[in-house]
């Protein structure tokens, strides 16, 4: 039986979003302001095509990576997008690294140079403080990543510190999950649980991690968000080595077997432990495209190409237009594909850091291609590396 849901509902435009039969979703918009919806209604259907959504208390769960419809979360991330066609530029998402500490040393890990370098972190307060600013400026979604964000201990105080204009998703290699910390995540009101995994086969995925716990830590922990009934996703990075097509039916399989609700695949990025490494070619993405549309055929909708979204004739590049990251000693980024610093949250507003965000010219222009494949910011690299690390001084670029 489909159910309709109304994502957005005034007197200038209605978002309605039906759920069919078999898991599957069709957009449509209303009103006079819906022709600015309509790139945004195309995409957000394109995107989805491949999941199962779920409905949780009246609430319409069709992604890790947006709020639930209705709640205020979706529509503030609504209003934010349409903003854009009047030239107002708000992040929808803050991704806070509450913690440099990590179990492992990933081969494509973005922020290896941050990790355990035992400088002063960020505390409670000071989280505290950025989620409040982080909401006033119009995020719908806080993440909370590291390091492996679980060996915080206020981890929960911090994810209840988030109201109901966002939506909150830990990112996690799991290691460190128990009963009783998912019980005071789940308490907490944590909406998402985000497990990465880089094999469906144990030894790849520690060896790849370098740790031997790390593949035990996902399975765990994906039991534990189903008995705990938090959402849970698995996020790959898919590199030329690990999109075979062998490799992917498996690790759906294993996905569908543990109950999760999303298997997002990321593209690995040459940047961090990655640097000067091989990543996806337009062969590469358009295999993997194919395998998303012929598990649909098999009514296997669990699978989202995440990277899809940043694509130039999609929404193109998020960062200083929808992302913004915190390092864990308060750097604020436009995104870790750019490690760039535009201040720091204990000195400056991020309301303000986030206008000097703006101003700059990787970020502040209309192109769609990843600020990390842009030659200003590549030859700001190649002035400064290897004398620097991330994150790396605005005056260089």
């Amino acid at each position: 039986m489909s159910q309709e849901f109304t994502a957005i509902d005034t007197r200038t435009v209605k978002l309605y979003i039906t759920r069919l039969e078999d898991g599957s979703l069709e957009v449509d918009t209303k009103g006079f302001l819906s022709p600015f919806l309509g790139k945004l209604e195309n995409r957000f259907e394109e995107y989805l095509t491949g999941l199962n959504s779920r409905v949780i208390d009246n609430q319409l769960h069709v992604s890790t990576g947006f709020p639930p419809i209705p709640s205020n979360a979706f529509s503030r991330m609504v209003k934010t997008e349409m903003k854009r066609y009047l030239g107002i530029h708000r992040p929808q998402n803050i991704t806070i690294m509450v913690t440099d500490r990590c179990q492992c040393d990933c081969r494509h890990c973005l922020v290896s140079d941050m990790i355990n370098q035992d400088k002063e972190q960020l505390e409670t307060n000071e989280i505290k403080r950025t989620i409040d600013q982080a909401l006033d400026l119009g995020v719908s979604q806080v993440l909370f990543e590291g390091g492996d964000p679980l060996l915080r201990e206020d981890l929960p105080e911090l994810v209840n510190h988030v109201d109901d204009r966002a939506t909150t998703m830990v990112v996690t290699n799991g290691i460190n999950l128990d009963r009783k910390k998912a019980g005071l995540l789940s308490d907490a009101g944590l909406n998402y649980l985000n497990f990465s995994l880089d094999s469906p086969y144990p030894d790849e995925h520690n060896e790849f991690r370098k740790n031997k716990s790390a593949y035990r830590g996902v399975m765990n922990g994906l039991k534990i968000a189903s008995e705990k009934d938090i959402l849970s996703a698995v996020l790959y990075v898919a590199t030329p080595k690990n999109i075979n097509r062998e490799t992917i039916e498996d690790l759906i399989e294993l996905c569908i077997s543990k109950n999760v609700f999303e298997l997002m695949i990321e593209e690995v990025v040459d940047t961090g432990n990655w640097s000067d490494k091989n990543t996806l070619t337009k062969q590469d993405k358009e295999d993997i495209k194919k395998m998303q549309q012929d598990l649909i055929k098999r009514d296997r909708r669990l699978l989202t190409r995440f990277y899809r979204l940043r694509e130039p004739d999609c929404f193109g590049c998020f960062a200083g237009k929808r992302w913004v990251y915190i390092s864990p000693g308060g750097e604020v980024m436009p995104c870790m594909h750019t490690p760039i610093t535009f201040g720091n949250i204990k000195k400056n507003s991020l309301k303000s850091i986030w206008r000097e965000i703006r101003k700059h010219s990787l970020y502040s222009n209309n192109k769609e291609e990843c600020a990390h494949e842009r030659s200003r910011y590549q030859e700001g690299l190649e002035r400064i590396q290897p004398e620097k690390t991330p994150p790396y001084p605005d005056k260089y670029f």
